[in-house]
């Protein structure tokens, strides 16, 4: 009798459910066939059935109690982007590697005038007269670090730095010293999932004018990786502003042709497959090979030691504490951390 009484209800449960969508999208349809007969331009279709199935779905949300439970997921989300939003101005996710925070510092160089090249034979010099010539307190100068460079100059990393007040100095002036500021390079995101058919000016327009409201910006496609065998998209390499990167990444997608695509830091340094050093590649590279896995003195792909444990060949060489890795791991490799981060201090991510 209990059952029987149960399956009625549940039945009467699933007719009312039923006939109050049978009631909804009526509504919408008419609400459709009214705009059509209007003439009204598709953005008025669109808004005014959206608007009818917000108001059905609102009604229905609130007979059930979703409306609260999604609000408070709304706030959430809300607070997440806005977190987001926090890291990418703070951080840079280097690719299948750690977040590394963004230096807030300015690069400095100060050297000889042209006209006063001959008084400066070398860097120490140009630094001795730059300590006599300001007062890093007078000039409101955060000095972080200071190097020697080429030149008989000298570069200033600080925290904060009047740049107009120092080129101003009447004391540098007087020394035959001038300050400039060291130019930085623009930020590289990596977009994956782009459609192969897309040519780059495709990817570019479509860039500015499907996920970024058509706003004009400086891009440059850099690189475009070949496609997998089988597959119809592949990964592409943009260089961007650093207002475009953080809006960018901000977003949890972005559309290109049919496609819904990521997009995530790009930060390479140059680093030798033959002989694990920086700044040059395995094509013009004349020393000796070394194996990323082993530290062995062979190319990698001949290592016979896969199945040991790995030592890396650049921390070995550097006393590092941790060699147990390979000297591509950037999760692990110091040496290669510390190269990862100078290369991001030297790119504009403000």
């Amino acid at each position: 009798m209990t059952s029987s009484k149960d399956a009625k209800d549940k039945r009467r449960a699933v007719e009312d459910s039923l006939s109050e969508h049978y009631e909804a999208f009526n509504t919408i349809a008419t609400a459709y066939v009214q705009v059509v007969a209007s003439m009204h331009t598709m953005s008025s279709i669109k808004e005014m059935i959206q608007g009818e199935i917000g108001k059905v779905c609102t009604d229905l949300f609130r007979a059930s109690g979703i409306a609260e439970r999604n609000e408070k997921c709304e706030d959430a989300r809300d607070s997440y982007a806005s977190v987001a939003r926090v890291s990418v101005a703070d951080r840079v996710r280097v690719p299948r590697g750690p977040e590394v925070v963004i230096p807030k510092t300015v690069k400095i160089v100060i050297g000889p005038k042209p006209e006063a090249v001959g008084r400066y034979t070398s860097s120490q010099e140009t630094k001795e007269a730059v300590q006599r010539a300001i007062d890093p307190g007078k000039m409101g100068l955060k000095v972080s670090r200071l190097i020697k460079i080429r030149n008989n100059g000298i570069k200033i990393e600080a925290c904060d730095v009047d740049i107009g007040k120092l080129r101003s100095s009447r004391g540098l002036c007087e020394a035959g010293l001038e300050v400039k500021e060291e130019a930085k390079l623009n930020p590289r995101v990596i977009i994956r999932n782009v459609p192969v058919e897309l040519s780059e000016e495709d990817i570019m327009s479509q860039l500015l004018k499907r996920n970024l409201d058509g706003e004009e910006d400086n891009i440059r496609i850099i690189y475009r990786f070949p496609a997998r065998a089988g597959r119809a998209v592949s990964s592409c390499v943009v260089e961007v502003s650093s207002n475009m990167r953080k809006k960018l990444l901000s977003r949890d997608r972005i559309f290109l042709g049919w496609s819904a695509c990521t997009v995530g830091d790009h930060v390479k340094v140059l680093q030798c497959y033959k002989c694990l050093s920086f700044g040059h590649i395995a094509k013009n590279c004349s020393g000796d090979a070394r194996c990323s896995h082993c530290s062995g003195k062979h190319e990698t792909i001949a290592c016979d030691k896969r199945n040991e444990s790995p030592c890396c060949f650049n921390c070995k060489s550097a006393n590092e504490n941790s060699i147990s890795h390979t000297a591509y791991d950037v999760n692990k490799c110091s040496v290669l951390r510390r190269r990862i981060t100078a290369k991001i201090h030297t790119i504009n991510y403000d």
